[in-house]
């Protein structure tokens, strides 16, 4: 904040001669000029105060800080200082803003890959199940489309799926949202194939088994 303030004053004193010069009074006048300048800033809540006096052409120049009277280096070290400060607060302010941006970002990113992660986990558990309610293992339909073998459909089962309903638990730690939005996706990738499993292996069971209660059990879950 910077108040500029002028003061300019012309002081006369006049002194009438009382001679008459072709009926006329003459008159002579003694001119004083004085004038001040002060300006004020305040620089990281100090007050800088700095008072320019001009009299009859003689300048004299003040300093203050907070109203006390200091030496011209001593002033304008401390306004720069002053400055300094004010940009390092504001470099601070902006860096805090900016992370606490970040962090609220991050968070909602969190929360709807955990949302989305949750709803995968869910499906995946329905589909599987269907085939445990079928008791279908001996009709698996395997194919390069859904799941190679056995091996590969364990994995969901017996490793991505317990990984992902741990980090929905908080027993895993997948702070960064990198990590839990990739395993959101494997888990996606792996829905996908599973459903496609699922069918492929009612449709065969329902071609190659002869058991009542099974075949009745699949129409049901279809």
């Amino acid at each position: 904040m910077k108040l500029l303030w002028m003061k300019d004053s012309l002081f006369r004193v006049s002194l009438l001669g009382m001679s008459i010069l072709c009926g006329e009074i003459a008159a002579r006048e003694l001119i004083r000029n004085y004038t001040r300048i002060e300006t004020e800033e305040r620089v990281n809540g100090r007050l800088f105060v700095h008072i320019h006096d001009s009299l009859d052409g003689v300048v004299t120049d003040a300093w203050r800080i907070e109203g006390e009277l200091v030496s011209k280096s001593a002033y304008e070290e401390a306004f720069l200082d002053g400055e300094r400060e004010e940009l390092r607060a504001k470099r601070e302010r902006e860096e805090k803003a900016l992370a606490l941006k970040e962090s609220s970002k991050q968070q909602v990113r969190q929360a709807l890959a955990k949302k989305l992660l949750a709803e995968r986990v869910d499906f995946c558990r329905g589909e599987i199940a269907k085939l445990e309610a079928c008791k279908l293992t001996r009709f698996m339909a395997f194919s390069p489309e859904t799941f190679a073998d056995a091996t590969d459909y364990n994995r969901l089962v017996l490793e991505l799926l317990p990984e992902a309903e741990a980090v929905l638990a908080g027993a895993a730690d997948f702070s960064e949202p990198e990590k839990l939005t990739h395993l959101e996706s494997e888990l996606a990738e792996s829905a996908g194939r599973l459903e496609l499993f699922v069918q492929a292996t009612f449709a065969r069971a329902s071609k190659e088994c002869n058991d009542p209660k099974v075949l009745k059990k699949i129409l049901e879950l279809c």
